[in-house]
């Protein structure tokens, strides 16, 4: 296939337009899970957010256990 120069504005601006249409089809292409990617994401930040909570309240009963047990061999 040789080349041929754009002699026009016109096939100057037909160029581009394919150019254009053929980089949003690709960018459709690339980022149509986005939408369900972003709310696995916010799911995944709601549990590590309820986790970190559970991993919270456990470390204040271990905390709270030690000190009964420290109590109770200060009073031995």
């Amino acid at each position: 296939m040789p080349f041929t120069p754009i002699e026009t504005q016109e096939q100057l601006d037909a160029v581009i337009r394919e150019r254009i249409e053929r980089a949003e089809r690709k960018a459709a292409e690339q980022f149509a899970d986005y939408d369900q990617l972003k709310e696995k994401a916010a799911r995944l930040d709601e549990l590590e957010s309820a986790s970190k909570s559970e991993l919270e309240k456990a470390n204040e009963e271990l905390a709270r256990l030690r000190n009964q047990a420290s109590d109770r061999e200060a009073a031995v």
